[in-house]
């Protein structure tokens, strides 16, 4: 545990894009994402959306919708468990 909680902690302050689609979009602007327990220790940078962003996410999002929407329980369900880990 102690291992583990080191090696999050070394990377404190890296910064994350945006994930639209897939792919990697950086912006301009950075928001500091913070520990809950110890609000002024910043944990990393997000990427901020703007409307651009958000507007190509909501697309993105209604064009994967219509194959996701017939791809069977189970499938989905492995792709959820598959992001838990």
């Amino acid at each position: 545990m102690r291992t583990a909680l080191r090696e999050v902690r070394n990377r404190f302050g890296e910064k994350y894009p945006l994930v639209i689609g897939g792919e990697k979009v950086w912006t301009d602007k950075l928001t500091p994402s913070v520990n809950p327990s110890a609000p002024k220790e910043v944990v990393g940078y997000v990427a901020e959306a703007g409307i651009p962003e958000a507007e190509r996410a909501v697309k993105v999002a209604r064009a994967a919708f219509d194959k996701w929407s017939r791809t069977p329980f189970e499938e989905r369900l492995a792709c959820l468990n598959a992001l838990r880990r």
